[in-house]
């Protein structure tokens, strides 16, 4: 995840680039690469982005030279954050990612957990035992 501490700036998604497109990437993680250990394993990295570059939902038309650092990008920025997927111990679906996939009321699930996403915040720096989140979302209104 992104680091604010030397920044004010909020961070986007690009990958990928439509948020529609996280529900067939989560499906094609969690179907082939459920119970798998995510944090650190290469091996699974590269074989998730393998698997998702041969899926009819990938549209680039280059491989990557690291497909690990590809797909940790897909696995861990928007799906992680919003909620969808737990990674750790273990990559496992969440309740939301079960409601997303099941691609019922997709824009009230999406919606909620925007609402959901917090990042660090760059203006509470008093406390190092306490963390402050502010939600994007909310801030922006």
């Amino acid at each position: 995840m992104a680091n604010l501490s030397k920044s004010k700036a909020l961070l986007g998604f690009t990958s990928p680039r439509t948020i529609e497109k996280i529900i067939p990437e989560i499906r094609i993680l969690t179907d082939n690469f459920r119970g798998a250990i995510r944090s650190g394993n290469q091996d699974v990295q590269k074989s998730f982005f393998q698997t998702l570059y041969e899926s009819e939902y990938y549209e680039g038309e280059t491989f990557p030279t690291d497909p690990a650092l590809a797909a940790r990008d897909r696995i861990t920025r928007a799906p992680k954050a919003f909620g969808f997927v737990d990674l750790n111990p273990k990559i496992s679906l969440t309740k939301a990612g079960e409601l997303l996939l099941s691609e019922k009321r997709l824009d009230e699930t999406f919606t909620r957990q925007l609402l959901k996403f917090q990042l660090p915040s760059p203006y509470h720096t008093q406390s190092r035992k306490v963390k402050f989140g502010v939600k994007p979302y909310l801030e922006l209104i």
